[in-house]
């Protein structure tokens, strides 16, 4: 959903319906923030009561925990209407999925 964020305009012109255009810019990217905030909190609460390690809770939670507070830091700067904002803010996305790939080998 992130990905048709820069784009809203020309979809619209094109009359293309992605959700962007049907329910707003600002809609999409509050509620695309939301999950991404909700799955990270659900990570933070794994590691809190999942992990059989001590080791393995804290670079889980604390992890998740950096990350997540990261990405509240970069939603509040993103300027909805800069569509580079937005594709920078689409790449960072890219850059926290790459970094639950990092975490893997330490959730247990």
């Amino acid at each position: 959903m992130f990905k048709d964020l820069p784009d809203v305009k020309g979809d619209e012109g094109a009359g293309i319906r992605t959700l962007s255009v049907a329910f707003g810019q600002q809609f999409v990217f509050r509620a695309c923030g939301a999950l991404l905030t909700a799955a990270y909190a659900t990570a933070i609460l794994v590691g809190l009561f999942c992990c059989t390690h001590w080791w393995t809770r804290l670079v889980t939670v604390g992890c998740h925990a950096a990350l997540g507070a990261t990405l509240a830091a970069r939603t509040r700067t993103c300027d909805l209407e800069s569509p580079s904002s937005l594709y920078e803010f689409y790449m960072f996305i890219w850059k926290l999925f790459y970094a639950e790939y990092a975490l893997l080998p330490f959730i247990r």
